[in-house]
């Protein structure tokens, strides 16, 4: 039970991160197109 916690906590980590990665990029890219 504890380790599925750990295992859900670890995705949900993964997920922000991919997520943070991804507005990190659009913002690059709206940056860039606009001076």
């Amino acid at each position: 039970m504890r380790n599925r916690d750990a295992v859900a906590a670890y995705a949900l980590l993964l997920t922000d991160t991919a997520a943070w990665d991804q507005t990190s990029v659009a913002q690059r890219k709206g940056y860039g197109d606009r001076p």
